[in-house]
């Protein structure tokens, strides 16, 4: 996000808080008798709000402690009952909460502390969204959109008329965690299949695309989490230097207790929950921490986001789909509407725009397998940002709501990748984290997505267990029904960064 993005933003969302100042100052004039208030008038506020950008950080800070009113941050594992009792390190956030008016008082010194918390948001979010240009966008994004391609042909093929989908990111992000605590071959596999030079190049793209992506504010959400459990058995095994090394450039936070009993497990199912807004409690009732391992390491997503133009709901009317297993009713939305839109050879796209981000609809010709696309390089087109073949047209759109759930084979998928060396007890080299022989030897993703006429909520996880051996001008004009199965892609950052993939095959 560019500088004047952040602050064009500022009068957006310091609307509420100028309304009351302005109201309460109108009170003031009639309550004579009480102390004197300040009315903020239009050029009082444009003056506030000049000085507030001004401020050195370290008086923000000491006045937003003064006046913020005490809350706790959910996701901090330190904060959550049974989480607390197994949390080592509770690793902060890169980017808490937007300030949010409900949390200072309505008072003068409450308006200005807001203000003052608001513009020191603001120039923290450009210092991290600034760490992946630092590091090279283009190279971050042909890294990531080369691991989608790659990946999608793993997760999304052979679905046998059952809906997938897959996280690109949420994967994207543990192979990095994954290559910190290896060696030797099992590393370099692991760097190949990120699309990077080196463990340098790894940490630095990890860590830039976590401060990019991760979002928790009113109008959005993009939150991710990382964690690591550990055996507090085996505390001896572990290098220390790689468990620091994930919390600070991975985000992992860590937790300590006894493999195997019902009470750690809960706290993992408990973290697990809490990361991913309850979306995945299915999947997640069952995960447990085998006695048997010596550390997990998780990943997840959490996504909200409204369209920029939501669907309106009288315009949707149900329809039929043409399954593989036979035609079925169900509601689908209309959208009538000028539209980013790609053709293909062998399919046709439109891009729904979200508020922030956006969600590629993929729709195959007739006659067109699906899987076919996923070796389609028309795909890997679409998916680079450097693509020149995408136009604008007024599109006519119809396609079905859909909540779908998928738990993917991970360890299939990664060895078909070419990542092998891992999950081999002979061949895996987990020296970097521990001192004993360690291999992987179960792997999970998670994931769920939910469109409907107001926008887009998925989540996803990947976990994985690792045992020890011991221990412009509209030309075009489109109708488009996705009346049968199709391929949908959200991304985030504004667009640029693939979050999740699938394919529906039954809405």
């Amino acid at each position: 996000m560019k500088a004047e993005d952040l602050y064009d933003s500022i009068g957006t969302v310091d609307e509420d808080l100028l309304e009351r100042s302005e109201q309460r100052g109108k009170e003031g004039e009639e309550n004579e008798g009480s102390s004197k208030k300040l009315r903020l008038t239009p050029r009082r506020k444009m003056l506030i709000a000049a000085a507030a950008v001004l401020l050195v950080c370290g008086i923000v800070a000491l006045v937003a402690g003064i006046f913020r009113k005490k809350t706790d941050d959910p996701l901090n594992p330190e904060n959550d009952p049974i989480l607390k009792k197994y949390v080592l390190a509770g690793v902060s956030m890169p980017q808490p909460g937007e300030p949010k008016y409900e949390d200072y008082p309505e008072t003068e010194e409450g308006e200005k502390a807001l203000l003052d918390a608001r513009n020191a948001w603001y120039k923290a979010t450009e210092k991290r969204f600034a760490l992946l240009s630092q590091y090279g966008e283009d190279k971050a994004y042909a890294a990531v959109d080369q691991f989608t391609f790659r990946s999608m042909k793993a997760f999304l093929s052979g679905r046998r008329g059952q809906n997938k989908v897959y996280s690109p990111i949420n994967i994207y992000l543990l192979l990095g965690m994954l290559a910190e605590s290896t060696a030797g071959n099992s590393r370099e596999q692991l760097l190949s299949l990120a699309g990077v030079d080196s463990l340098e190049d790894m940490r630095s793209l990890s860590k830039a695309l976590w401060n990019r992506l991760y979002r928790d504010s009113r109008n959005e959400k993009c939150i991710l989490g990382a964690s690591m459990w550990l055996n507090k058995d085996a505390f001896d095994k572990y290098n220390q230097d790689t468990l620091e090394r994930l919390a600070s450039e991975y985000y992992a936070s860590s937790f300590s207790g006894k493999m195997g009993s019902n009470a750690y497990s809960e706290a993992f199912q408990q973290w697990l929950n809490n990361m991913t807004g309850g979306m995945l409690g299915d999947s997640i009732k069952d995960m447990k921490l085998e006695k048997d391992k010596l550390l997990v390491l998780a990943t997840t997503i959490y996504f909200v986001e409204q369209w920029g133009k939501p669907f309106y709901e009288g315009d949707t009317r149900d329809a039929t789909f043409h399954a593989e297993d036979g035609d079925k009713t169900v509601p689908f939305m209309h959208e009538d509407g000028t539209g980013a839109y790609y053709r293909g050879e062998r399919f046709v796209a439109v891009r729904k725009s979200l508020v922030y981000s956006g969600v590629w609809l993929i729709l195959p010709n007739e006659g067109v397998c699906m899987d076919e696309l996923m070796y389609d390089l028309d795909l890997a087109d679409l998916l680079s940002r450097d693509s020149v073949d995408r136009d604008y047209a007024d599109i006519h759109m119809d396609i079905p709501k859909f909540d779908i759930k998928d738990d993917p084979n991970l360890i299939e998928a990664l060895k078909a990748l070419g990542v092998t060396d891992i999950f081999d007890p002979l061949a895996a080299d987990f020296s970097p984290l521990s001192g004993v022989g360690a291999y992987v030897d179960e792997a999970k993703h998670s994931v769920r997505v939910q469109m409907d006429e107001e926008g887009v909520k998925a989540a996803a996880l990947t976990e994985v267990g690792i045992e020890a051996s011991l221990l412009p001008a509209n030309e075009e004009e489109i109708y488009i029904t996705f009346d049968r199965p199709f391929l949908f892609i959200v991304q985030g950052d504004y667009g640029e960064l693939p979050l999740f993939a699938g394919v529906v095959e039954d809405p």
